[in-house]
């Protein structure tokens, strides 16, 4: 082949993957704790490295993955890739949670390395071993364990993040504290009960009327969810009702939910807010956000509201984390509905972290116009006073940037080539929340229509991890944001 031939599109994603890898590869090789661990071993007790959270080196791991993906796709027959997508939909989520349920990781962890399967199942009470030979042969083709030698299987460095912190004698003596401080195992448990069971009900939620904003019948009143049809109840009643729900949640949620503290300081200084001014943490749960920003800036006011069982976890939250915060006075702790009349009218700034993902179009829009009147109370009473809105969300990603604020969620250096969702992180997500409460993610353009509904205005978007901050404006009688 002649050295003048023009690069075609499988270099092309070759090359990005070269790239990215080569920075990768630079950055661990330099780097204190050492370079990047093996996909054969596992890590006893399992921790992530430093750079996974540099915030270079995960886009330079968003963009190799959107690439290699991509790469496959460009040369895999479409019938066959249609045929091991739809497959791998089936079968990945009932393995992972067979082996989650059965502690398979713990067992092998437990007994120092490499077991034969009829050990592995006798350990973990499955009476046909061979079923879990089969199981775990299809997970390891996905690099979940390795098969050492036929039917010999151990971890590897992903199937050692599925080992709990407790000992395997007391995983069935103690099952309410087993996701405790092992979001490995919590994730995989979460998303097969969360995501995955309530799918049997997909074509029915799919097909139903335009729900009136709330579920498969057509009320407003009754909220019904594939979720709900599936274990009958709504799912924030089981993370009530149920410990070992609720505990794997909050366990999700502090590996997975704190994404957002850099855009947070980020946000707050792009706000400006002045001393003993106060900002209400709408939905805020025990107060997590409003500590960062208490630690940030001292000399600011909060209000942390939410439903009566969760402001009494709360307190409990500020005493054990923060006492000496929460007894200066400038923490209050609110229950307050968030579909009734916002109660502090006295505000500058409103922040709803993840609350309208949860929510239809016409629930966040009467969630949004409780603020915006109490914002125009205050802003009536006190001359020369702002408000401010920011919703803290995850956002969907145009395929072709053309509105204003859309292009700064694209990173410029994201090569042309590659979808700009990078993977659709924010796509499976959004039937998520659909399954699950009849919510969705938004793109910038349905978080302007929020906005427009209910008298709001965006002014400005910074971009997150996973969760981005939309910083809305009062609409003052159609003449722009204050």
């Amino acid at each position: 082949m002649s050295s003048n031939s023009p690069i075609g599109p499988l270099t092309t994603l070759a090359n990005i993957i070269l790239a990215q890898a080569q920075l990768i590869d630079a950055a661990y090789a330099t780097h204190p704790s050492g370079p990047l661990h093996s996909l054969s071993d596992p890590i006893y007790p399992y921790t992530s490295h430093p750079l996974e959270k540099d915030a270079e080196i995960k886009k330079s791991v968003l963009i190799l993955s959107a690439a290699a993906e991509q790469l496959v796709y460009s040369v895999k027959d479409p019938l066959k890739g249609l045929l091991d997508g739809m497959l791998d939909s089936c079968y990945h989520p009932v393995a992972m949670n067979v082996v989650e349920k059965h502690h398979v990781a713990d067992i092998l962890k437990a007994k120092s390395g490499a077991m034969h399967v009829n050990d592995i199942a006798k350990e973990a009470r499955i009476k046909d071993p061979s079923k879990l030979d089969r199981v775990l042969r299809y997970l390891s083709t996905k690099h979940i364990f390795k098969e050492v030698k036929p039917n010999i299987w151990a971890n590897n460095r992903i199937s050692s993040a599925l080992v709990k912190k407790q000992p395997l004698e007391q995983l069935c003596s103690q099952p309410h504290l087993q996701y405790t401080d092992c979001p490995g195992a919590a994730v995989v448990s979460l998303t097969h009960h969360q995501a995955f069971l309530p799918l049997q009900h997909f074509d029915a939620w799919f097909h139903a009327d335009p729900p009136n904003e709330t579920g498969l019948p057509s009320s407003d009143d009754t909220l019904v969810t594939p979720y709900e049809l599936t274990h009958g109840r709504p799912l924030w009643k089981i993370y009530k009702e149920d410990e070992l729900a609720s505990r794997r949640f909050e366990t999700w949620l502090s590996a997975y939910g704190n994404d957002d503290r850099v855009v947070l300081r980020e946000t707050l200084q792009y706000l400006d807010p002045k001393a003993d001014d106060l900002i209400v943490d709408v939905g805020g749960g025990t107060g997590t956000l409003s500590l960062v920003l208490a630690r940030e800036r001292p000399d600011l006011r909060h209000v942390v509201q939410d439903q009566a069982e969760v402001i009494d976890n709360a307190r409990q939250f500020w005493v054990a984390e923060a006492p000496e915060i929460f007894g200066t006075g400038r923490i209050k702790l609110e229950v307050h509905d968030s579909f009734t009349p916002q109660p502090t009218n006295n505000a500058s700034v409103y922040i709803l972290r993840n609350i309208l993902h949860d929510w239809s179009r016409s629930h966040s829009i009467r969630i949004m116009k409780h603020l915006s009147h109490a914002a125009k109370n205050y802003l009536s009473q006190i001359a020369g006073a702002q408000c401010r809105l920011v919703i803290l969300e995850a956002i969907v990603p145009s395929p072709s940037p053309s509105l204003p604020f859309e292009e700064v969620l694209i990173p410029d250096d994201v090569p042309k080539e590659l979808l700009p969702s990078l993977g659709g992180v924010v796509a499976r997500y959004d039937l998520w929340m659909g399954t699950s409460f009849n919510g969705q993610e938004r793109s910038i353009s349905e978080f302007i229509e929020l906005g427009e509904e209910s008298g709001w205005g965006l002014d400005h978007v910074l971009p997150g991890d996973r969760v981005n901050a939309l910083i809305f404006g009062l609409v003052q009688n159609g003449e722009g944001t204050q």
